[in-house]
């Protein structure tokens, strides 16, 4: 079982939300690829005039550890700041997962005390931790 209580292997998204966000003039899905073969990928959303947010931050597990996410999360902060303006970037990520968010904070994001509510309910429940970075 995975963290939502899924069956392993179960998509963490559809096909649908996918393409939604590749239509919407307000998001961007960035790839990276060797060659024909898709390594990376992370999603960004223009959530206000000056505020982009990434998400769906995810590196093929044998590239892991080598500097790929913290390309894909740069892409995500020049895109975003360059097509849209943004000043800030924004990311949430769940609470209990320290090592993450030390990952975040080691890429200049800074815990800004607010938090959200998971999007499914599970026992016990999890509350996801807005990060944020200036981008300017």
């Amino acid at each position: 079982m995975d963290p939502r209580g899924r069956p392993a292997g179960d998509p963490r998204t559809s096909t649908e939300e996918l393409a939604a966000a590749i239509a919407d003039p307000n998001e961007v899905v960035l790839l990276a690829c060797e060659g024909a073969a898709l390594v990376g990928c992370v999603r960004v959303s223009r959530v206000a005039p000056e505020m982009a947010y990434f998400g769906m931050l995810t590196v093929r597990p044998t590239r892991q550890a080598g500097g790929l996410g913290r390309a894909l999360i740069a892409a995500a902060e020049a895109w975003a700041a360059e097509r849209w303006g943004a000043r800030a970037m924004e990311l949430s990520v769940v609470s209990v997962r320290t090592e993450l968010i030390a990952y975040y904070e080691r890429r200049g994001y800074r815990l800004t005390g607010q938090s959200k509510p998971f999007p499914e309910v599970l026992d016990p429940p999890l509350v996801l931790a807005v990060m944020e970075k200036p981008l300017a």
